[in-house]
């Protein structure tokens, strides 16, 4: 066997300053939602920037993990941007970079050495809304690299190395696009194999009238696509006035801008497209289709074991508390409450939607742990959860029940009225509004020591399609969280009504025969 020869960079210094040269990168005036965060940029340590490119970027030094970073590229638009005639050509995208790395003359085993050597991870997703790369690694050189007399990369430079080059040179080769489909068609497989996930893919092709954006792509659909297909679903969104880059780590303010204007400024506008194109994807709407008492989803999976699965479903609102028609959860309480035209800046902050939501799926969790399992005693789980996007309008509430075949049915029945008790005069106490309030804010401080943490709530705090997300939404939580009333949740679970005309409920079984009804 041949010794492999690890790349100590991918992009040469003289390379790197003749890109430079040629797009002379600088700092722009910051613009829409930053120039109103500033003081909270400020009390945070959070600097915010952007590019003559229009790439938007946000930079923390974080020494609470020692040595560690990560790095974010946000892209919105994701698989609401799909061509309704190639469903799944964002997903398939979006793995064949990741099944790739080759680009210009390097492969891509010297691509996966240079990762390897560097400590470097990348993580590619495609969600409904948006393109995530994520990218963890370390601010020191790789292990390899002690000792060296030379400038060895940090594996922080590597990372931008590496998206740098997805964002320009990358190669779409055909072997990985063909291992990015072998993957698709084997995660189709595993869903309609598997008692949860295939009751989850009815149940959403159910409620989104059979919306292929966010259903996981057949076989048809997947072997129809192209590699020329998938490339231009990505490289339409990968436009640098859509991008956004978030950076957490432990290394100084001043080295991480030396790096983002090399490594991001030098990334050309694409001639096909304005430099200032715009970040806003078109709206999306989420109208959630419901089939009452009349009609249940059922799904059965023939196996030796029994198990069963049993489903609720109703209309909600997005993460942020917006719903399908625009209006937010904010409006909507003020009215019940009688509060329009008052001033009511409590109920008015941006984040009191999330965080009402939040509050509600505590407190539906802790009622499901109580009636269906400690008095009923039939299920060891139930799950309460609202399933809302950041910049899509409307979203749905999901409770799952964990059952045996004979019980199912009662499981369902029994969560039904935990989330109807919830709107009797004092279906919300406050008491568990208090204890879902403490859980929330532990949970907050928690996290807050970690990269990830910050990355992921200072991504989309440029971007317009998220309005209601900004640093804010990190300075003020606590203070959101805390003012929250009973009243307040009170009158959430009156807006979700949480009745079984508004709901669609689904049961999956696995056994040896179908039972009675099902096929």
């Amino acid at each position: 066997l041949e010794d492999s020869i690890v790349p100590s960079t991918l992009i040469p210094k003289d390379l790197l300053q003749e890109k430079v040269k040629i797009t002379r990168p600088q700092w722009m005036p910051l613009d829409g939602k930053a120039l109103k965060d500033k003081q909270a940029a400020q009390n945070l340590g959070i600097v915010q920037r952007k590019l003559t490119n229009g790439i938007k970027v946000n930079m923390l030094s974080l020494n609470t993990e020692p040595q560690r970073a990560v790095l974010r590229l946000y892209v919105p638009g994701g698989r609401m941007r799909e061509s309704r005639k190639q469903p799944g050509a964002v997903l398939v995208g979006s793995r064949t970079i990741q099944e790739g790395g080759a680009f210009l003359d390097v492969t891509r085993e010297d691509v996966e050495l240079f990762c390897i050597d560097h400590l470097l991870m990348v993580d590619i997703t495609a969600t409904e809304e948006a393109l995530i790369f994520d990218f963890q690694t370390v601010t020191t050189p790789g292990p390899s690299h002690e000792g060296s007399t030379e400038t060895p990369l940090t594996g922080l430079e590597a990372v931008m190395q590496v998206a740098h080059i997805i964002l320009t040179d990358l190669k779409y080769e055909q072997d990985a696009f063909d291992r990015a489909r072998q993957g698709f068609h084997e995660q189709f497989d595993s869903i309609v194999k598997g008692l949860e996930s295939a009751c989850v893919e009815s149940l959403t092709y159910s409620l989104t009238g059979g919306d292929a954006r966010f259903l996981c792509p057949n076989h048809k659909q997947i072997d129809s696509l192209t590699l020329d297909d998938v490339k231009n679903a990505i490289r339409s969104q990968l436009v640098p006035a859509n991008i956004e880059v978030s950076i957490s780590g432990d290394i100084s303010i001043k080295d991480l801008e030396v790096l983002v204007l090399q490594y991001f400024g030098t990334v050309p506008v694409p001639k096909t497209s304005a430099a200032e194109a715009p970040n806003v994807p078109p709206p999306s709407v989420i109208n959630v289709k419901t089939l009452g008492r009349a009609q249940q989803l059922g799904v059965y999976l023939p196996d030796s074991d029994e198990r069963a699965m049993g489903y609720l479903a109703g209309p909600s609102t997005n993460r942020w508390g917006v719903f399908a028609n625009g209006e937010t959860l904010s409006e909507v309480i003020k009215r019940k409450a009688g509060t329009v035209g008052k001033k009511d800046e409590r109920r008015e902050h941006p984040l009191f939607g999330l965080v009402a939501m939040l509050i509600l799926q505590e407190v539906a969790n802790r009622r499901l742990f109580s009636v269906v399992r400690e008095e009923r005693q039939l299920t060891y789980d139930a799950s309460f959860q609202i399933q809302g996007h950041e910049s899509i309008l409307g979203g749905w509430y999901l409770v799952s029940v964990t059952s045996s075949p004979s019980q199912v049915q009662d499981a369902i029945r029994a969560c039904k009225e935990a989330l109807s008790s919830l709107k009797d005069a004092f279906g919300v106490m406050g008491d568990s509004v208090q204890s879902a309030k403490r859980t929330i804010l532990n949970r907050f401080k928690s996290d807050s020591v970690s990269n990830l943490f910050w990355v992921d709530n200072m991504s989309g705090s440029q971007v317009d399609c998220i309005p209601f997300k900004s640093l804010r939404s990190i300075t003020d939580f606590e203070s959101v969280v805390s003012g929250i009333t009973v009243q307040d949740i009170q009158l959430l679970v009156d807006v979700l009504q949480f009745d079984e005309d508004s709901m669609t409920s689904c049961v999956g079984i696995t056994a040896p025969e179908p039972p009675p009804g099902m096929k």
